[in-house]
């Protein structure tokens, strides 16, 4: 392997043995799986590996001297899953160091992303790992916030190093004056995209919006809630329930070049405008469930 120095400039080669044993700089590349889901491929490291029982990334392994980071990565990912990946996207990078009883780790980890479909054929996962478990990145997050004792030490580096940065800042439109029959639906989107980010407008799913407001002019809510779309990287938007508010914050989010996902509920009742549901620049998607709708916005804010 080719031995590095901090700034990843390579200084010497070493075995992998020798790189371990004195605690020499080297190089590692992994990579997360991507189901059109969202969900990541996480396995469970077997006995084999230093960090046994413990989820890990979807493929990692050292770069051989002369290869690229992504390189590395892809073919590990054939070697562990039987995966051929196409493109890869580069997440981001961090430095791993520890002491294990039988070897010292110094590694420039290089994380990426890989898409994968059911037409590049099963996973099939070597001796290195086992379980074959998909997680959404909120569910990802939430284990690490929770129980981060359950994910290897690379992988917990992920969550907190690359993962945990990438918040983004949510806009979410729901009625308010049109109508607050979903108000407890609209609290519990809010109370799942805070996985993902900041929510901008977490008043929306206030039952008491209305009087909360009241101190307010029609010409502060609006400068106040015109600042928050400006400033977010997307829009979404449940429009079960009609409202002129919620139409004209999908316009300006479009016309602002922002990202927006509509949620409907898909009922006989309900009959969406056109001027949503054949907008060509926007995401709209059906549901019937909470669960559902929360699985539709985890698969949105996962794809971008």
């Amino acid at each position: 392997m080719d031995i590095i120095d901090e700034d990843n400039q390579v200084v010497g080669k070493a075995t992998k043995t020798d790189a371990h044993r004195q605690g020499l700089k080297h190089r590692v590349g992994a990579v997360l799986l991507k189901r059109k889901d969202g969900r990541y491929l996480i396995p469970t490291a077997s006995e084999l590996k230093v960090e046994k029982g413990l989820l890990y990334h979807s493929a990692a392994g050292h770069v051989l001297s002369g290869e690229s980071y992504g390189d590395a990565a892809r073919r590990e990912l054939l070697e562990e899953t039987g995966v051929m990946a196409g493109q890869l996207k580069q997440m981001g990078y961090f430095w791993f160091q520890k002491d294990y009883p039988t070897r010292k780790e110094r590694e420039r980890f290089e994380i990426y992303k890989a898409a994968y479909s059911h037409e590049m054929g099963p996973v099939r996962l070597n001796e290195e790992q086992v379980n074959e478990t998909w997680l959404h990145e909120a569910e990802l997050k939430e284990i690490y916030n929770s129980r981060p004792e359950e994910l290897s030490g690379p992988l917990k580096m992920t969550c907190r190093s690359i993962l945990n940065n990438r918040k983004k800042r949510i806009y979410f439109a729901g009625s308010i004056r049109g109508g607050r029959g979903d108000a407890d639906l609209y609290a519990g989107l809010i109370e799942h995209l805070s996985h993902f980010g900041k929510v901008l407008t977490e008043h929306v799913g206030n039952s008491k919006v209305v009087e909360s407001e009241e101190g307010l002019s029609d010409q502060e809510i609006f400068n106040r809630d015109m600042d928050w779309l400006q400033s977010s990287d997307l829009v979404i938007a449940e429009v079960s329930t009609p409202s002129l508010g919620v139409g004209y914050e999908i316009g300006m989010a479009q016309a602002y070049g922002k990202k927006v996902l509509c949620l409907f509920r898909r009922e006989k009742e309900t009959v969406l405008s056109a001027m949503i549901a054949g907008n060509p620049n926007i995401k709209v998607q059906g549901y019937q469930t909470s669960q559902e709708a929360k699985e539709l916005i985890s698969a949105f804010l996962d794809s971008i």
